[in-house]
């Protein structure tokens, strides 16, 4: 009976041993179910075929914006269809020969002139111009008794060479008649010609929009064609250095 006993209880320890070990061996808990792998996803720039990409379009820049023309105050035009008025007064000498017989170096001293005209503007340059003056003339050294008075007529084209500015410097050149009553001791003998050339330089400096004055400088070449004497034709200068008054009623 005792020895049954002893048996048994070995059995069941060699079970609870052998249980034991298998719980031992065995992991706690089983994996889950392995997930299936997805395979990498395909090269499409390899494994697609070759596409014709279009070329690269150039684009203009755009347009660059007009540039803009700003009209400076000196480029406005101060002169078409304005009217001007001139008064002037000016030294003046005479030289050459009223004729082939009648040499004027020590016959006619200097004198004076007096000059008025009337002009017309054109275009923003351009003035048209009708010019008279009149000149006295003394006796020179060579000829006591001698005095002279000249009438000149002239129509002339002045060109200004700037615009808007306050001083305005011109030239002007123009032709006319002219005529000269010479006086030789109680002898008076007038002379007529044609003024082939009348050339003058000045410019006028507005002290206001309607008023200027400013110098001037002259040289007339005339060519007397009825004379008492007889002569042969000559050439006769008539040269002056005055000062010049202008009235414009527009304004600059």
């Amino acid at each position: 009976m005792r020895s049954s006993v002893v048996f048994l209880g070995l059995v069941a320890t060699t079970s609870i041993a052998n249980a034991q070990s298998r719980a031992d061996q065995e992991p706690a808990s089983r994996p889950g179910a392995q997930l299936p792998v997805t395979p990498a996803p395909a090269d499409d720039t390899r494994d697609q075929p070759a596409m014709d990409y279009p070329a690269p379009e150039i684009v203009s820049p755009p347009p660059e914006p007009a540039t803009k023309l700003v009209v400076s105050r000196t480029a406005n035009d101060t002169l078409t269809h304005h009217l001007l008025l001139s008064f002037g007064t000016a030294y003046t000498g005479l030289f050459g020969s009223l004729d082939s017989a009648t040499s004027l170096p020590n016959r006619l001293g200097g004198g004076y002139s007096i000059i008025g005209g009337v002009g017309y503007g054109l275009s923003r340059n351009v003035e048209t111009e009708l010019e008279g003056s009149f000149a006295a003339f003394g006796a020179d050294s060579g000829c006591p008794s001698c005095s002279a008075k000249a009438y000149d007529a002239i129509v002339a084209i002045r060109y200004h060479l700037v615009q808007g500015e306050r001083f305005d410097p011109w030239v002007r050149f123009g032709f006319g008649a002219s005529i000269l009553r010479f006086d030789d001791d109680g002898a008076k003998r007038n002379y007529i010609g044609f003024q082939w050339l009348n050339a003058t330089v000045g410019g006028d400096w507005y002290m206001t929009r309607t008023f200027a004055f400013g110098p001037l400088v002259s040289l007339a070449m005339t060519s007397y064609l009825d004379h008492p004497s007889g002569a042969n034709i000559s050439i006769a200068f008539k040269g002056l250095v005055g000062i010049n008054v202008t009235f414009d009623p527009s304004g600059k």
